[in-house]
């Protein structure tokens, strides 16, 4: 098993540390009752501005076992992605598939699918785990790993498929919002490795705009040029501009560069 550190065992050190925090605020009622309210996702509460639940809801889990497997698969996928795929990019993945996850608890809670409706609170990792479960289902479908607690080895595609299928059975039999969350973890994890970029999302949308921005200087310098043709049409020069805006010296002159250079 891959060594737990970095972003993931940051983690998981925060989502353990919290949600213990939180059950021994279960003595005091005010505290705990301003943690369900505030921190844990609630769609009918969200969906009137508190916006930050769909993140904050993933720090905790106040089911010991649901905790301790969280955890395990934090440190059992988690490690491993994070060290194949760097910290940014898996840091991008988890909180994406937080974030993503909770929206879809939100919004098919107010179709009352299955079952669920929006007064469902939404907590613990399963969200970005299920991200990082179909991410890792997705990426190396082929490669062998271990269901625990089964000593067979099983090939990562039907690993994910086993861990859907139960979250689905789950729904259905049970018409909470939280299964709908993994599930939304589940597709944020596939559509990642099918259509996020390699080098991460913030490169990807940094060269979109720097592309958008030259394309807008051209497109500035050619208006300019025509311009400049149209008040300079009355000399024999049909065009002073090449096709990007550049000046073009006349038939017979050379530009003149700085320093004496050719």
């Amino acid at each position: 098993m891959p060594r737990l550190s970095g972003i993931a065992l940051a983690i998981v050190i925060a989502n353990v540390g919290l949600s213990f925090m939180a059950a021994l605020a279960g003595h005091v009622g005010d505290v705990r009752a301003g943690v369900d309210s505030y921190l844990l996702l609630t769609p009918a509460l969200f969906v009137h501005g508190y916006v930050w639940q769909a993140l904050t809801y993933s720090f905790f889990d106040f089911g010991a076992l649901s905790l301790l497997f969280s955890s395990f698969a934090l440190w059992s996928f988690g490690a491993m992605l994070e060290s194949a795929w760097g910290k940014r990019r898996f840091a991008q993945l988890y909180f994406g598939s937080v974030i993503f996850a909770g929206l879809v608890a939100v919004a098919l809670s107010y179709t009352h699918f299955l079952g669920t409706n929006p007064g469902q609170q939404v907590s613990g990792a399963w969200g970005g785990v299920f991200g990082l479960l179909g991410a890792f289902g997705t990426a190396y479908a082929e490669q062998e790993t271990y269901l625990f607690p089964f000593p067979t080895p099983i090939r990562a595609k039907w690993l994910a498929l086993i861990w859907i299928g139960v979250s689905v059975f789950m729904l259905v039999t049970s018409g909470h919002a939280i299964f709908l969350a993994e599930l939304g973890g589940a597709l944020f994890g596939f559509l990642w490795v099918k259509y996020a970029p390699r080098r991460g999302s913030g490169l990807f949308f940094s060269e979109r705009y720097y592309g958008i921005r030259n394309r807008y200087f051209r497109w500035k310098r050619r208006r300019a040029a025509r311009k400049f043709e149209v008040y300079m049409r009355k000399h024999d020069r049909s065009q002073y501009f090449d096709d990007y805006g550049n000046f073009k010296p006349p038939d017979g002159q050379e530009e003149k560069r700085p320093n004496g250079q050719a």
